[in-house]
């Protein structure tokens, strides 16, 4: 009996140290995951949202995000950014979108997504012109994804088309003006569904919520 018991004394103790092991290394992956998630997240806000302004983090309630973020200059808002997802094709695809009050888009920046490779993952594709003598010579100025780059300047408070013109990276200058006048966008090659997924986000998440604020629902400084 005595044997017993001390073998089950031992168990118990392993089994503790042990879960108390696995506690502490499940929390610091956690902690890491949410530091990079807070990370991209302040870095997408720089993104959106007009240079030389505050950025204040508020909670909303109501017809409002839980979070969201206002950009304020000489004491009054000039523009919202608000996190926002539509369903893809086999993901959704996470956004923060930065929009002036007048309903301007100002910047789109994707958080996530986990798109068809070489198709729906095009969302974060920058289109780049590469040379030989790039390599020797001046390298090329980074670039935004040229595929949220053709929502800045559209008009949240009109429909938002997907046109099958030709990708915008592709476009004549007059091209892009033209779908810009329009309150147009081009869709991916083959990835009609994840540009899609885009403007839904966009016409059902943040255009409600730039709605709710216009009309005064509740808001209030992030704790």
């Amino acid at each position: 009996m005595g044997e017993t018991i001390r073998i089950i004394v031992v168990l118990v103790a392993i089994s503790v140290v042990a879960g108390f092991g696995v506690g502490i290394t499940s929390n610091k992956p956690r902690a890491q995951i949410e530091q990079q998630a807070r990370a991209a997240q302040q870095s997408a806000l720089q993104v959106v949202l007009p240079e030389g302004v505050t950025i204040e983090e508020r909670a909303g309630s109501g017809a409002l995000p839980p979070r969201y973020w206002a950009a304020r200059r000489d004491s009054s808002d000039v523009a919202y950014a608000f996190q926002a997802a539509g369903r893809g094709y086999s993901s959704d695809v996470s956004l923060m979108v930065g929009v002036d009050t007048a309903g301007v888009i100002l910047g789109i920046s994707v958080l996530g997504q986990n798109e068809t490779p070489g198709l729906g993952t095009r969302v974060t594709e920058v289109a780049t012109t590469r040379y030989v003598w790039n390599a020797f010579g001046r390298a090329e100025a980074p670039r935004e994804p040229w595929f949220t780059e053709q929502f800045e300047g559209l008009d949240l408070d009109e429909r938002i088309e997907i046109s099958k013109a030709g990708e915008w990276h592709a476009l004549a200058k007059d091209q892009r003006e033209r779908l810009r006048s329009e309150n147009d966008v081009s869709a991916i090659t083959g990835a009609t569904i994840s540009t899609r997924a885009v403007v839904r986000a966009l016409e059902t998440r943040v255009f409600p919520y730039l709605r709710a604020l216009r009309e005064g629902h509740n808001e209030h400084a992030a704790e």
